[in-house]
């Protein structure tokens, strides 16, 4: 669940260390986060999720922008928003 305050905080911390230009983008920086690091920006990748589930015309969309940029070894921690398991 979105906590819209701390999405805010999250947002402008995130924006000010990594500029993105789409939801691509963003999920190439988590996915080489480190853990720790990642998960301080908890929000910023619910929302993430939630907009590549919505956003995309297909599930092979949402895959392509994963493996384009990030590499296909990065995949299976985010397979779930394409709906695979």
């Amino acid at each position: 669940e979105l906590n819209v305050s701390r999405l805010r905080v999250q947002l402008l911390m995130f924006i000010m260390q990594h500029p993105c230009y789409d939801v691509s983008d963003v999920t190439c920086v988590l996915l080489n986060m480190d853990p720790a690091v990642r998960n301080m920006f908890n929000q910023v990748e619910i929302l993430t999720r939630l907009l590549l589930v919505v956003v995309p015309a297909s599930s092979a969309e949402a895959e392509r922008s994963f493996s384009a940029p990030c590499g296909d070894e990065d995949l299976a921690s985010f397979h779930i928003v394409a709906g695979q398991t």
